[in-house]
């Protein structure tokens, strides 16, 4: 099934000055996005997923998306070639495909989900080659082009084919074009056990940064993989850019390469006053500034800090408002005046998903563990039920779900900023509270399995990101 061709007419993009190398400044930039998972053999489930995730920050960043989801070889090569004319007019050209990818005699060859693969000979004719990609745009002879790779996934044809390499090869990147493989030339990358791979998921984020050079974009994405692969995993690039390329050029500077940790505000001295929200179906959210807050471990007291502002609801989730989600009438589900609890990480992911169905001016997940201690530590006073920024019940007899897998050492091992779990795990992280001692004091940490019901009493609050 192919999915809907999304079109979305770019804004300008403006060149910023740079002493060492000149901004690419272009009035179109043109994204084509492949997600293949819907194989008849060893299918795959996050493909499509990152496809979709991917053309909507695309589009948000200005370029014209062309999506397409499980398709076949001849589409594939209809594809391809409208690529090239659409590209034939300066444009930059990025092209992203996620799915199976597989390198034969030296050759790197994109599987369509109607491949009959049987014998190594076939892999020519059923495969498309991702040569023919670099040839559409050597042939635009436009100013830039990208190319990015989630496809060196595992083998979907098994071991008894003497010439199929593990992984893709590395290809010689044309004179102005950024070639990007989710794992290194010659090892697989990881379909992932989230809803996304690691790769795309550290790029979209990455991506998303204002002023941030391609460059170092993927240097960020690199280090993000590794750390979350434990080393299993680690992007490549080949280059061969004269100009400088930014996904997200802004005015506003939040290059957190930049910040320094005395240059933060402290976050109870931070929080927005005014500027509630209520969405479609009547969540309250409270806004929250970027900052620090100082928390107390073993190892004494340390500055962790947030470097992008966000919503958060202003108590957890209720049973009415779950209901009108799930579509779940049963009279348990009927008072709002009592919150969702006994609730997996799954059943909350799943309240999610629906929810982003059905509003889409927000993005909507729930909370990392830094982004939780974080609010948490804005409140003035140490009893009380409310803390000083709206937010309701964080601290007396909470329990609630986080976005994160469970470590034991996240907040020893890592960085101080933006903090997040590793990705992937065995338990997700649960914050359980009975009160504070003090404003720097960590707030207990358990964890359950994403199924599991055991923890009595567990509920979720969700984060809202504003969609642009």
């Amino acid at each position: 099934m192919r999915c809907l061709i999304f079109i979305l007419i770019p804004f300008a993009i403006f060149s910023q000055d740079r002493a060492f190398k000149p901004v690419v400044s272009v009035e179109t930039k043109v994204a084509f996005v492949i997600g293949n998972g819907n194989y008849r053999e060893q299918p795959l489930k996050n493909p499509v997923n990152d496809a979709k995730a991917m053309s909507d920050v695309l589009i948000k960043l200005g370029f014209k998306v062309f999506l397409y989801c499980d398709i076949g070889q001849k589409e594939l090569k209809i594809a391809i070639k409208k690529f090239g004319n659409e590209i034939n007019h300066g444009s930059v050209g990025l092209f992203y495909y996620a799915g199976h990818g597989i390198q034969w005699n030296g050759e790197n060859y994109i599987v369509p989900v109607d491949a009959e693969i049987n014998r190594e000979q076939d892999i020519d004719i059923e495969g498309v080659r991702i040569n023919s990609v670099l040839a559409e745009m050597d042939a635009a002879r436009n100013k830039m082009n990208i190319i990015i790779l989630d496809a060196c996934r595992n083998n979907p044809f098994g071991s008894g084919y003497r010439s199929i390499n593990k992984g893709l090869s590395q290809m010689n990147a044309p004179v102005g074009t950024f070639i990007a493989y989710a794992t290194a030339p010659g090892s697989v990358a990881t379909d992932g056990d989230q809803n996304n791979s690691i790769f795309t998921r550290e790029l979209i984020v990455e991506i998303s940064k204002p002023n941030l050079p391609i460059e170092t974009v993927f240097k960020h994405v690199l280090s993000s993989v590794k750390q979350g692969t434990y080393g299993a995993q680690t992007p490549w690039v080949a280059s061969s850019l004269e100009g400088e390329f930014i996904f997200n050029e802004s005015s506003i500077e939040i290059n957190s390469s930049n910040i320094k940790l005395e240059d933060l505000p402290i976050a109870m001295n931070n929080v927005i006053k005014d500027g509630f929200i209520k969405n479609s179906i009547g969540i309250e959210f409270v806004p929250i500034n970027a900052g620090k807050c100082k928390l107390e471990y073993s190892s004494g007291i340390k500055d962790y800090s947030i470097t992008n502002p966000f919503y958060i609801s202003s108590s957890k989730i209720g049973k009415q408002t779950w209901a009108n989600v799930m579509k779940d009438g049963s009279k348990s589900m009927l008072n709002e005046d009592s919150i969702v609890d006994n609730i997996s990480w799954e059943e909350a992911h799943e309240f999610i998903s629906k929810l982003n169905a059905i509003d889409q001016t927000y993005y909507y997940r729930l909370p990392s563990e830094l982004e939780w201690e974080y609010v948490a530590h804005t409140f003035e006073g140490h009893d009380s039920y409310i803390n000083s920024n709206g937010v309701f019940g964080m601290f007396v007899g909470s329990k609630e779900w986080c976005e994160d897998w469970y470590n034991p050492y996240t907040f020893y091992k890592s960085k101080n900023r933006d903090i997040k779990g590793p990705s992937r795990g065995s338990y997700k992280v649960i914050k359980v509270t009975a009160g504070h001692n003090s404003k720097e004091e960590e707030l207990n940490r358990n964890s359950d399995y994403p199924k599991s019901r055991n923890y009595g009493g567990i509920g979720f609050r969700l984060i809202a990101i504003i969609k642009n």
